[in-house]
């Protein structure tokens, strides 16, 4: 007996020299770093919330070593470092809807990661790759939670699009990645509620902050306002609207969903998908830009008399404001609506505001002037840099912009990488540029 547990101990000693049994143990700082990238069944899955933390028991909450999201492509990359007094305890955390889109909150994942990637210092010497990750698969402890600072991003899907039976591709190009943890730049935030019947996306093919933002509309109504069919739809249920080929719809609502429009023909509304469609372009809708904003731009040299642009009411949410150059000056007029949802300025009615700005043209916008619409300067508009915010940002030191979801803001430096300088209501200042992105106003046109 006292043989037997004395050769058991002999035959610990001489594993945990060489290190087979007993794992190396570490204290003070110590650092992490994993790879790898997730699907949803078939394709990647891009936009998925991921955290390396040091995984503590009892009231102490876990540290946070790294956390970010997958990019377009599926791929993510965390790495981080804490101070402790014994040997850390790395795991990984993903929050995911693969197949559960309508079940509330998120999919979470858990993971612990071997401790022999754990490196002592600041910077970690080596990384884990854990490789592909199918997250359809059911973990026997996964289970449903809301991340805090939950930051993907997400589309309501309420329905599923129908196929155009065509080459259609309605892929849009990804919006910059956000910034790695030690850049110090804010990570956006929505404070979204863990509730029964909200629906998470989770097969998004890709995301753009143009379909995250559904812009070209104030407060749901779209100020295009027109779309051309691409392709025959026949409705198939009764909320949908039928149309065919070459017909011209007037776009009530985008912000609801994505992937289907609210829409008018005919003097019948219904939702139509919007991979059927194209809207009409438009380079004088200027969207939530300020009235301060719109007249620097107005003002600028190149410009003449009659110069416009077409903004979202300031005075009236929900409303649309023609700011108009005259005489070294900028007018603005609301634009009225009446009961049968036309647009007016004055007397003339207009199904939509498309009709509205080409019959401007010809007649005169005010009563006392006359003034009459046309384009701004083309070099004067391709020289405007403008970007449209995707998310609130508050400044947290001097010299920064703040700004509200869907603000226009005009870029005037973007030599930082990270950090731009712009003009926003008169004021200047540098704000965080994975909040913004390219303003187009055409945007949300498949």
């Amino acid at each position: 007996m006292y043989r037997g547990v004395l050769g058991a101990i002999i035959v610990l000693l001489v594993c945990a020299s060489h290190g087979r049994i007993i794992p190396q143990q570490h204290t003070g700082i110590q650092s992490y770093n994993v790879t790898g990238r997730l699907f949803c069944g078939t394709e990647p899955a891009p936009g998925i919330r991921v955290k390396l933390v040091d995984d503590d028991f009892g009231s102490d909450p876990d540290d946070e070593l790294d956390a970010g999201y997958t990019d377009q492509h599926g791929y993510f990359k965390l790495s981080g470092n804490t101070n402790e007094m014994t040997t850390i305890d790395p795991h990984l955390k993903i929050y995911h809807d693969c197949n559960d889109g309508a079940t509330p909150c998120q999919r979470r994942w858990k993971f612990e990661l071997p401790n022999h990637y754990i490196t002592n210092g600041e910077v970690p010497q080596k990384a884990l790759n854990i490789g592909t990750w199918n997250l359809e698969a059911i973990m026997p402890d996964e289970s449903h939670d809301l991340d805090k600072q939950k930051t993907r991003w997400l589309l309501f899907l309420s329905r599923t699009l129908p196929s155009t039976h065509a080459n259609f591709n309605y892929l849009l190009s990804p919006s910059k990645s956000l910034p790695t943890k030690e850049e110090k730049i804010p990570q956006p935030a929505y404070n979204f509620v863990c509730h029964v019947g909200m629906r998470f996306a989770s097969k998004v093919p890709a995301w753009s902050c143009y379909e995250l933002m559904g812009l070209g509309c104030a407060n749901g109504r779209c100020s295009a306002m027109e779309a051309v069919a691409e392709h025959d739809f026949n409705a198939t249920a009764e909320d949908e609207l039928s149309f065919r080929k070459n017909q011209i719809l007037k776009v009530l609502n985008k912000d609801e969903d994505p992937h289907w429009y609210k829409a008018e023909l005919d003097g019948h509304e219904g939702f139509i998908p919007s991979n059927y469609i194209r809207m009409n372009e438009h380079n004088w809708y200027l969207g939530k830009i300020s009235r301060a904003d719109a007249e620097a731009l107005l003002l600028r040299s190149g410009n003449s008399d009659g110069a416009f642009l077409v903004r979202q009411s300031e005075s009236s949410p929900g409303d649309f404001s023609i700011s108009v150059r005259f005489q070294d000056s900028v007018q603005h007029f609301k634009v009225l609506r009446d009961n049968n949802g036309k647009y007016y300025l004055w007397v003339v009615k207009f199904n939509s505001i498309n009709e509205l700005i080409n019959y401007h043209r010809s007649a005169s916008v005010s009563r006392s002037h006359t003034i009459l619409l046309q384009n701004m300067n083309s070099v004067t508009a391709q020289g405007t840099h403008l970007v449209q915010a995707m998310f609130d940002f508050k400044p947290q030191e001097d010299g920064e912009l703040g700004f509200k979801r869907g603000d226009i803001i005009t870029v005037t430096n973007r030599e930082d990488e990270n950090w731009w300088e712009g003009m926003l209501n008169g004021k200047a200042g540098m704000f965080p540029a994975t909040y913004v992105c390219p303003f187009n106003n055409s945007a949300s046109a498949h």
